[in-house]
């Protein structure tokens, strides 16, 4: 069984805890109980959530109340977002107090609903979800406001109290509101003075801000301010959550799952609450909506700890390699072990306590060898005069446990003879003249024989193998896998293997991706024919040599491949290009893996079969990118238009052959004013069906890296509407006024386009059906109340695009003939393409394929910002890259988000985006 605790506004706090597939709930109140309240439905009158929620929707005075709401899956929305994944609500009426609730609901609170309707959404009653409510004074609302802008909200819904407007005015509340900070250092913890109202009084927040690398809030910082070691609640298996922690004194243990709330099992895959308590120390209790997944790592985090011995008391819980580098023209050697910032001193790789060592002397010491299950492989063994053509794999498996080994991959010529001792390991010249390097990892026999399946790929070549002794072991020597990769020869369709998610380290770092391929009769490179399509990232790929001797690096498309030449620098030793038989390779962009390999990238390697082993280790990567120097590297080379810093704009009405003068343009008379208004002036606002998208809607504060996609369809009339196509931020905030539109400095700053174009109700949908290709995201949604043209909003096409979310087969889609324009111009053509897991250039692979035009696109930036141009064949896309010049202003290439594109030999087309032709 596991307890939480909490508060109801002002006077007490409360902890709610909703059990999945409905609005069934139990609650705590602070010594109150020392257990969860029978089972009730969440929105009961009278109930927490109920009495709390209705002081603002049972008001007479909403306008009275500040109020900033938060969530990465807000209402209206018809996924989660995938950024930071905070969820709460901050409102404050009088001007000395006020509440927080932290909570880990979907689509929680839609604020236009009445109270009733607050948990009537399916997204909201499917999962299971903690709500946590504490009272606050003002001051420390914003001090809490300051502290939680770390993790960069989502905030979704803001507004400004028309009687106690200091608190919103305040610059820790502006801040949450409408900055975007980066925070140095990178995390926040409250102080002792940030208390509620009542009891329980002591409380302790957290809160980290996104880093380009993985951050685990829970192990870098709550454990080591708390100086307590924690237990942290992530759904999830040994697989899905990170490893605990388990070195030094501060611990982080996972509670996997399932858990128990009163008498009511929540399943694993059913529960969106995420929850942590000292394991030592039952006093605090902590909810986030951040656990311990390699995706939570990569957004900022807010978790929120209050003092309650009732409700921490009634918790539950599930409780628990090394790198080296040998130096060329000797044995002196650099050894890394997880978790270490540098390599450690000089030393000779066989001397006692350093790594090798004491891996290969618990079969050397053993008093019962012949109980070891090994395989040993290499191209070029013990006692062989020269190196044999083929795989040039090398590696060791090594069992003699039932349930667990070790592999260890190397690059050393001569190693290892087993006929010899512990101390005669590095004693051949062969083995000690150029540089090596050797990678050891543990792993279950499970996934030891799974390595072996994928290796067998390469053909590597065995020299040595033996069964154990011991009957108990046997079976590991017996396998398929093994038995396969000791005698089998086999050729393989595919003619490459990746592991798969569930090969991973006994102990830190924990994940492995090993690729193989097998030989064939052509050259085929490894690195760009499958380690960047299957880890989706540019790689560095370390091989001794020059741009003559090595494979070209492969710069087209968004998946690279660049060679690091050499030399390079091992801690102070300088590795010349021709004494190094490492090779090792490391993403361009995330410094969390490692790959060794004895294939690199010339025509000789890409002739034969390889395999490469990645172990995740930001030290170890971080290590290996800083041998990468400049030196060594072989790197990849109505139309409106408003302009930048201001609203002063430009518009071109169809037959016109010029830009119009100078205004700005929300001024009345200029085609923006005019058509946003007949929405804001009108009588019946309610009686309009809008549609409105963004990935960069009102009160975000920072862009999402999602569909850039911004337009807006409003339909007023029975038979007939307009689409609004923009690249506009922050745009339009239909809560505000016409006067308003451009008020917001996000909006004002940037150069932007508008396209408008008026469609029958039957045009609009088609055009609906169309964009939803994108997955925009929707931020804004109206159904007119005027039942004539209700039809409109309820017709499938609208309600996808709304609600649906959909995966296209084929992956694009383009308008029809019959999709026109209600006036002038008349002729349209709209392509959309969908989300894909790879790179997809919308404009060379669909819009000149079916335009059958040669096309020039508008992205600015320069040749190395944006998409090679196309040149190959008679339909070309060519990059128009900025400045340009809009009548007699000119507009830096930093400064405009408009991407359009013309076709280069039809002047009759002008074609407008949010997506130009970069990565």
């Amino acid at each position: 069984m596991f307890i939480f605790y909490v508060i109801a506004l002002y006077t007490l706090q409360f902890f709610v805890y909703k059990l999945p597939g409905g609005k069934s709930s139990h609650h705590l109140l602070p010594n109150a109980a020392t257990d969860w309240s029978a089972v009730e439905t969440i929105d009961d009158q009278n109930k927490p959530m109920y009495s709390t929620m209705n002081i603002y929707i049972g008001s007479q005075n909403k306008p009275n109340t500040n109020i900033v709401a938060y969530s990465n899956y807000p209402p209206h929305f018809k996924f989660e977002l995938p950024m930071s994944p905070g969820k709460g609500v901050i409102m404050a009426e009088d001007n000395n107090k006020g509440f927080w609730l932290v909570h880990t609901a979907k689509y929680f609170p839609n604020l236009a609903l009445a109270i009733g309707d607050l948990f009537s959404n399916e997204k909201i009653t499917k999962e299971a979800a903690a709500f946590l409510c504490m009272s606050y004074s003002d001051v420390n609302l914003r001090a809490i406001a300051k502290i939680i802008d770390y993790e960069q909200p989502i905030v979704f819904f803001a507004q400004k109290s028309a009687t106690v407007q200091a608190f919103y005015d305040s610059s820790e509340i502006q801040k949450l509101v409408n900055g975007l900070h980066k925070y140095q250092p990178t995390a926040s913890a409250s102080g002792d003075g940030i208390a509620t109202l009542t009891p329980p009084g002591t409380v302790k927040i957290f809160a980290s801000a996104p880093v380009g690398y993985s951050s685990d809030i829970y192990l870098n910082y709550i454990v080591k301010i708390m100086k307590k070691s924690f237990q942290v609640y992530t759904p999830g298996t040994t697989t899905t959550v990170l490893r605990r922690s388990c070195v030094g004194t501060l611990k982080v243990e996972n509670v996997l799952g399932p858990i128990t709330v009163k008498d009511t099992e929540i399943p694993i895959g059913q529960d969106g609450a995420r929850w942590s308590v000292p394991k030592s120390d039952p006093d605090f209790v902590c909810l986030s909506n951040t656990g311990r997944t390699a995706n939570d790592a990569k957004y900022g985090a807010t978790v929120a700890c209050v003092l309650s011995k009732e409700a921490a008391a009634f918790s539950i819980y599930l409780a628990v390699a090394f790198f080296v580098y040998k130096l060329p023209g000797g044995k002196s050697s650099h050894y890394l072990k997880p978790g270490d910032a540098d390599w450690e001193a000089l030393a000779d790789i066989d001397a006692a306590q350093q790594p090798i060592h004491s891996t290969m002397n618990t079969y050397f010491n053993s008093g019962n060898k012949d109980n070891a299950n090994i395989i040993l492989y290499s191209n070029y063994p013990p006692h062989f005069k020269f190196e044999l053509p083929m795989s040039p794999g090398k590696g060791v498996i090594m069992a003699e446990d039932a349930n667990k080994g070790f592999w260890l991959v190397h690059t050393a010529k001569y190693f290892p003879n087993l006929a010899g001792a512990i101390g005669d390991l590095f004693s051949n010249e062969k083995t000690k003249k150029d540089a090596a390097a050797f990678l050891c990892m543990t792993y279950s026999d499970v996934n030891l024989r799974a390595i072996a399946k994928i290796i067998d790929y390469e053909q590597p070549i065995v020299f040595f193998a033996q069964r154990s002794a011991a009957q108990a072991t046997q079976a590991f020597y017996d396998s398929s896998e093994i038995q396969t990769l000791v005698n089998g020869l086999h050729k393989y369709q595919p003619t490459a293997s990746t592991s798969g998610d569930g090969i991973t380290t006994f102990t830190p770092p924990g994940p492995v991706k090993i690729f193989a391929s097998a030989p064939v009769a052509y050259s085929s490179d490894i690195y760009s024919n499958y380690v960047v399509k299957i880890l989706q990232k540019s790689f560095q790929v370390y091989t001794p040599g020059t741009t003559a001797t090595v494979l070209k690096k492969s710069c087209v498309g968004t998946l690279k491949v660049e060679n690091v030449l050499g030399p390079i620098t091992v801690k102070d030793t300088e590795i010349p290009i021709g004494q190094d038989s490492a090779r090792w390779s490391v993403p361009k962009s995330d410094s969390d893996f490692i790959c060794l390999s004895n294939t690199g990238r010339t025509a000789n390697d890409a002739k034969y079969g390889a395999t490469v082993a990645c172990v995740l280790s930001k030290e170890a990567a971080t290590l290996f990118r800083n041998m990468i120097k400049k030196e060594n590297l072989d790197a990849c080379p109505f139309f409106v238009y408003k302009l930048p810093g201001g609203k002063s704009s430009h518009y071109l009405k169809p037959g016109e052959a010029d830009w119009a003068a100078l205004a700005d343009i929300d001024a009345q008379q200029q085609p923006i004013h005019s058509t946003m208004d007949k929405y804001f002036a009108s009588g019946n606002k309610d009686h309009a069906n809008i549609v409105a998208y963004s990935n960069y809607p009102p009160h975000f504060k920072f862009e999402l890296p999602m569909s850039p996609g911004k337009g807006v369809i409003m339909a007023e009339t029975a038979n007939k509407g307009f689409w609004l196509v923009h690249t506009a931020k922050y745009f339009p905030n239909l809560a505000g006024t016409t006067a308003t539109l451009f008020s917001n400095e996000k909006t004002t700053k940037d150069a932007a386009a508008f396209l408008c174009m008026s469609y029958s109700d039957v045009n609009l949908r088609a055009i609906a059906k169309i964009i939803d290709y994108e997955q925009p995201i929707i931020y804004f949604t109206q159904r007119s109340a005027s039942q004539p043209v209700q039809s409109f909003y309820d017709s499938p096409e609208i309600q996808k695009l709304v609600n649906g979310l959909q995966k296209y087969q084929p992956i694009a889609a383009t308008s029809g003939d019959g999709v026109r324009t209600l006036t002038q111009p008349g002729t349209v053509k709209i392509f959309a393409s969908a989300p894909v897991a790879y790179s997809s250039d919308i404009y060379s692979n669909y819009v000149v394929k079916i335009l059958k035009k040669s096309l020039q696109v508008y992205t600015p930036g320069t040749t190395t910002t944006v998409l090679r141009k196309l040149c190959v064949g008679s339909l070309k896309v060519e990059n128009v890259l900025g400045p340009i010049t809009v009548k007699d202003t000119k507009i830096p290439i930093k400064q405009d988000s408009a991407r359009w594109s013309v076709p280069k030999s039809d002047p009759d087309f002008v074609c407008l985006s949010n997506t130009g032709r970069t990565v």
